[in-house]
Parts: structure tokens; sequence; C-alpha cells
């Protein structure tokens, strides 16, 4: 028969022995539990910063990118834009260009005679369509088409380069409906021809004709002149986009300008470049402003934020300020800092931009910098910095999660 000791009989409190060694197990648990909170909230911290630093990276790369970079934006101003609107390439040279509006490049658009209804019954037979001198199409109409609408149908259903279209004339009495012929192209070798294959009129069916001898719209070509002098120049374009009189600027021709001059003004896009950099300091101070907020003590909670002491935070934001801050090797020496385009440090370690420096920067109020120093401030060593610190925040929210999994 086994024998059991009770505290009764030994004199001791196994109850509160066994009560104390739980309650030390559970003091372990209690730390490790806690110590597990506090890995999660770095977790989603450092989940937070890289996003934050994959918006400073970016607004970075906007200001280093080789094609369409703000530095090298040009923009177009136009006197009367319900005349014309322009843009530039940044191949563009900057100029002042007086140009006048002859004529805007036209569609053909020719018209039948009209119909009691769109479902008016038409011949039977085909019909040949063509643009300018492109390829011959041609329509059958048979039982399944031979109305006003199945017509129109069948010619958008085909690759002809012309749409068709019922249209109301309401001076048209008692048969205002009309088909409506209108070539995709602009210009005047974008006319329309049709060969009218189909029968005769016959009983209620019509067969349907169109007027060329007077056009809804004749097809005419866009012409513009520059100038206004004895050597003044006339170019023509089927388009009403017209990018062959100015080397890099697109124009669309809105109206002709009834013999009036328009003024065209090419000059740098300042305001594409200084908005972008107010997003990098914007950007950086949005990093920055993340980091402190959450490495502050709190007295009266005797509590601190989540990245109070931490090191890796500590570096990130001596890092970046020594990326933006310091001298970029290779370039010109007169833009190889950010101070020298306005971006200055404030007191709590900020970023502010002084728009009337860089602005006086990007008009050329130093003869020795150009845009193209500019966008090469932003293309060394900087992007490549940020770019590493990047990843190694990713790699601590990484760590982090795995210390959270075991």
């Amino acid at each position: 028969m086994p024998i059991t000791i009770d505290g009764l009989v030994s004199g001791l409190d196994t109850e509160t022995i066994v009560k104390g060694l739980l309650g030390i197990q559970q003091t372990q648990l209690d730390r490790i539990e806690l110590k597990r909170a506090d890995v999660l909230a770095e977790e989603a911290t450092f989940a937070s910063l890289e996003a934050q630093l994959v918006s400073f990276r970016s607004s970075v790369s906007g200001l280093a990118r080789l094609s369409n970079n703000p530095f090298e934006r040009q923009t177009v101003n136009v006197s009367d834009d319900t005349v014309l609107t322009g843009t530039a390439s940044a191949a563009a040279a900057n100029g002042i260009y007086r140009l006048t509006v002859n004529s805007v490049a036209k569609a053909h658009q020719v018209a039948s005679q009209g119909y009691a209804d769109t479902d008016s019954e038409i011949t039977q037979g085909t019909i040949d369509l063509r643009i300018g001198s492109g390829d011959l199409t041609t329509i059958t109409v048979d039982s399944t088409n031979n109305t006003l609408d199945g017509l129109a149908e069948s010619i958008n259903a085909c690759a002809s380069g012309i749409s068709a279209s019922i249209i109301k004339d309401s001076s048209g009495g008692g048969s205002p409906y009309k088909l409506l012929l209108t070539s995709t192209e602009t210009g005047a070798d974008n006319s329309i021809s049709v060969t009218n294959n189909l029968a005769a009129s016959s009983g209620n069916a019509t067969k349907p004709t169109f007027d060329f001898g007077n056009p809804v719209q004749a097809a005419e070509n866009a012409q513009v002149t520059l100038g206004s002098g004895a050597g003044a120049i006339t170019v023509e374009s089927a388009n009403n986009p017209f990018d062959s009189l100015i080397d890099g600027v697109t124009l669309d021709l809105l109206n002709v300008s009834g013999g009036q001059e328009v003024t065209v003004t090419v000059a740098h896009n300042s305001e594409d470049a200084v908005s972008a950099v107010q997003d990098l300091v914007n950007s950086f101070n949005s990093v920055m402003s993340f980091i402190d907020e959450r490495s502050t003590f709190n007295e009266a909670t005797e509590s601190g934020g989540v990245l109070l002491g931490n090191r890796s935070a500590i570096t990130i934001q001596q890092r970046l300020r020594n990326a933006l801050v310091s001298v970029v090797a290779g370039v010109n020496s007169d833009a190889n800092r950010l101070s020298a385009i306005g971006v200055s440090v404030t007191d709590n370690g900020q970023l502010r931009l002084d728009e009337s420096k860089l602005r006086g920067v990007l008009n050329g109020s130093n003869k020795n910098v150009n845009r193209d120093d500019l966008k090469r401030l932003f293309a060394l060593d900087a992007q490549t910095q940020i770019s590493a610190l990047y990843l190694a925040v990713r790699r601590q929210k990484l760590r982090r999660r795995d210390i959270r999994l075991t």
C-alpha cells in the first residue's frame, strides 16, 4: 500500500508551494507574452516605416528619372487657347512664335437624300466605298439589311475608314432622315468616294444617293503661317495635331484665327520641378516625424515609444540626413548639394524649401548651373543610399517577424 504524506502529516503547506511554483511559471509566461507584444508592435512599426521609405524613394526617383524628368520639362503658353493648344517635349527650345491659323483639318462628310423613317426600305445590290487612294470596300445589300438603318450598320461593321450615322434634318419635311458618311481621317487626301451599284428605285424601295457636289463638310487640310513678314512660312497638315512646324512642339489646332496672330511661348516648366522638389521635402519630413513620434518618452505615463532607443531607427535618421545634406561627388560644384537649390535643414532636423531660390536656379540666376546639373544631383549617391536604407528597414521588419514566429 503506497504511503502518502500530506501537509497535515509533514507539516509542509504543499498547496502554497504548488501555487507559488505555478505563479513563477505564469510570471515567466507573462513576460514572454509581453515581449511578444513588443515585437509585434515593432514589426508593425517597421512595416509602416517601410511604406514611408517607399514613398520617399519614389519622390527621389522621380527627380532622377531619365525620361520626362521634371527638371527637363517644357511648357507651352498660348495667347488664345480657343484657337490652338500646345505641348512640348524636353527637346523643344525656348522661344516665342507668332502664328496665324488659316484653316483647320476637316473630315469629309456627305449625306444621302431624305427618308421618312430609319427603317425605310432601300434597293439591293452592292455599294463600293473608298477613302482617298485606300483600299476599296464593297458592301452587299440584300434582304437582311435593305433598310436605311441596316446599311448604316453594315458600313460600320466593316473596316472601310468610313463611319455611318443617321441624322434627322429638321428642315427635311416628311423625309427628315439622312444617311451621313464621315471619313475617319481628316485632310484633303482623305475624301470619300462611292461607287453606287444598288438597283434603281422601285416600289417602296428607294436607291440612296449622295450629294458630293454639296458636301456636309468638305475635306480640308490644316494650314498655319509662321510670322507675317516677307519670309513668313506657311505649312499644311492633314491632321490638326501639328508637329512639323516647331521642333519638339505639338500644336493642336482648334479654330481658325480669323487673320489674327496667336502668340505661342515655349519655356521651361518650373512649376513641375518646384512641385517635385517640394514632394521630396514633404516625404523626407514625413519619415523623420514618423520616427520622432515613436521615439519619445511620456513622463506622465512613464512609457516610451516603440522606437525609443532603437539603434536601427536612429541609424536610419542619421543616414537619411547625411544622404541629403552631404556633397554629391561628380556633380557641378555649384549644384552638388541640396542647399544650392534652396533646400535647408531646420533646427528640428526637418527640411525646408525656399521656393524663390529654387525658381531662381531654374530660371538661370546662376549661369554656371543648368538643368542637367540638377538632374544629376539626384541621380547619383542619394538614390543609391536611400535604396539601401529601404532594404535595411525591410530586413528589420522581417527579422522581427521571425522573432515573433519563434
